[in-house]
């Protein structure tokens, strides 16, 4: 009986010591964010919180945005077959392979595509507004600027991404460059206009606005796994895409 006693109390005691190592432990060893750097915060139609971050002279969502309704309160349709999306003229958004996790809508937010993106209604938080081709390129400028480019750290974007979630090898898994501004890009993938979901991993996506006349207002950003700097289009066709959306305060 003693030796049953003794030996359920060792048993006790190795628990409670795996536990305390276990407490111990970082919860999070690949950050989405810079920890080095102070985060502001804006709320949007829905009551979802976002960390924002300011570079240079601008103040960006550090995260992308999965709100459901436009600023006006209108819900935005999710819309789920593709056969539905492909067909749509109209605003609608979608999550990677229309899943409900809240987690992963949480770290990667929703998709948007373009006829929601410039809606009336508005989809940015109350202050805020989809960034223009000026204000993306404002931001790939500071980044290369001598104000901020006064250290070893290689590329453009690499100022730009998160650490984690990027393919193993790429350049968003380079973590000893990373994410310097605290804009913490992650590989959200993109809807095709014909419904299929792409790049979870190794790619992401912006909606902007195109500003010059010549061309169409849609304009978009494209990060790629092997991308050393922004990749930036400005023509039309891409509306019924769903990409993913970062705004910026007005």
């Amino acid at each position: 009986m003693k030796r049953i006693y003794s030996a359920a109390i060792y048993c006790l005691l190795l628990l409670m010591v795996f536990s305390c190592i276990s407490d111990n432990e970082p919860v999070d060893l690949d950050p989405q964010f810079n920890t080095e750097l102070q985060y502001g915060s804006v709320s949007d139609a829905d009551g979802n919180v976002y960390k924002t971050i300011t570079i240079g002279t601008q103040t960006w969502m550090a995260e992308n945005l999965r709100t459901t309704k436009y600023k006006n309160g209108i819900t935005i349709p999710n819309v789920i077959k593709s056969d539905n999306w492909y067909a749509l003229k109209t605003g609608a958004y979608s999550t990677y392979n229309n899943t409900n996790n809240k987690d992963s809508v949480i770290k990667f937010g929703r998709y948007y595509n373009g006829y929601a993106v410039f809606d009336p209604s508005g989809i940015a938080p109350a202050g805020w507004h989809l960034p223009t081709d000026v204000e993306w390129g404002l931001l790939q400028d500071y980044l290369t600027s001598n104000e901020f480019n006064n250290d070893m750290y290689p590329t453009t974007i690499t100022k730009l991404l998160a650490s984690s979630a990027w393919l193993s090898g790429k350049i968003g898994a380079n973590k000893s460059s990373n994410n310097k501004s605290g804009f913490s890009v992650l590989p959200s993938g993109f809807r095709a206009y014909y419904g299929t979901f792409k790049g979870i991993d190794s790619s992401t996506s912006f909606f902007g606005k195109g500003t010059d006349p010549q061309y169409s207002p849609f304009y978009w950003i494209s990060i790629g796994e092997n991308s050393s700097s922004i990749d930036s289009w400005g023509y039309g066709g891409v509306e019924g895409n769903g990409f993913s959306v970062r705004c910026i305060k007005d």
